[in-house]
């Protein structure tokens, strides 16, 4: 009997100590290959040349051998200047496509700028999370040297969101504008993680880039505009309702109803309210909301 249970004690040893390698195989594996998962880049060669009209391409050095490429649009309404949008765009492509998103946005009277982080486009740099706050925060510095501080709009998108939550926590922009935030990277991996049926998961100890937006808020002065679609496919709606928790009296969460991730922009829900928002015609009871 002693025999059997020693073979059986063995046994469970044995796949108890392969279950854990293993275990540790696969977390090892995605801390050290996250940013395949968390970043879509697109590369572009160094002599790229960008196509648009009013735009004037321009290059930031927070530190020696790091490039960060940028675009700043122009606005053709010369005689109605309210300033420059700060952009901060997502997670995917490069300079190449965003671009042609942000342009529009010079139609509200405003300036735009917008930077490839590094390892995207044709901006150059390790990437971690510490810098992907500090580059944003540095490009930020140098925009007020040149605009008024309190004329320009931060602007966050997706991944960029809360990029833009850092930078306005440190600073006193105009207003800050989050298009389908999320409430930390972490909550984000978590909730999909509950999807998966994988809640045990050590998402703290796993993940590097954790971009608490949660922590950023409470700290943000300035007026904040959230837009969330309720079909979210990506960045769960519920994220930017967590995110009301931090509201000031007049902060605002627009939600889309039929918007998913990735099209906000073609719904009348969100261009009207985001006009009135960058133009300030928001009535006294939008401005009241919660």
């Amino acid at each position: 009997m002693k025999k059997l249970f020693r073979w059986l004690l063995r046994i469970f040893l044995y796949f108890t100590s392969v279950g854990i390698g293993v275990f540790l195989v696969v977390c090892t594996f995605i801390y050290l290959n996250q940013e395949k998962v968390i970043f879509f880049a697109e590369r572009l060669p160094s002599d790229y040349q960008f196509r648009f009209a009013n735009a004037i391409e321009r290059d930031y050095s927070p530190a020696p051998g790091v490039r960060l490429n940028a675009l700043l649009f122009k606005n053709d309404q010369h005689n109605r200047k309210r300033g420059l949008i700060f952009y901060l765009h997502g997670n995917t492509g490069s300079l190449r496509t965003w671009g042609g998103i942000v342009k529009p946005l010079t139609h509200y009277g405003y300036d735009v700028l917008v930077f490839d982080y590094r390892v995207f486009g044709k901006s150059k740099g390790k990437l971690n999370e510490e810098v992907l706050l500090n580059d944003a925060d540095y490009v930020y510095q140098q925009i007020i040297k040149e605009y008024p501080e309190n004329k320009v709009v931060v602007y966050g998108r997706s991944l960029g969101s809360g990029l833009a939550a850092y930078v306005a926590s440190k600073h006193s922009p105009k207003m800050l504008i989050l298009e389908t935030p999320y409430y930390s990277m972490l909550d984000l991996s978590k909730n999909l993680g509950q999807e998966y049926n994988i809640p045990w998961f050590p998402y703290e100890w796993v993940l590097k880039y954790h971009l608490r937006t949660d922590l950023y808020l409470p700290k943000v002065s300035c007026p904040v505009y959230l837009f969330h679609g309720q079909l979210d496919e990506l960045i769960y709606y519920e994220s930017s309702q967590k995110l009301m928790r931090f509201f000031k009296k007049r902060d605002i969460l627009f939600t889309i109803p039929d918007g998913k991730h990735a099209d906000l922009s073609l719904h009348d829900e969100f261009t009207k309210n985001l006009k009135k928002v960058l133009k300030g015609q928001l009535s006294s009871k939008q401005s009241s909301m919660r």
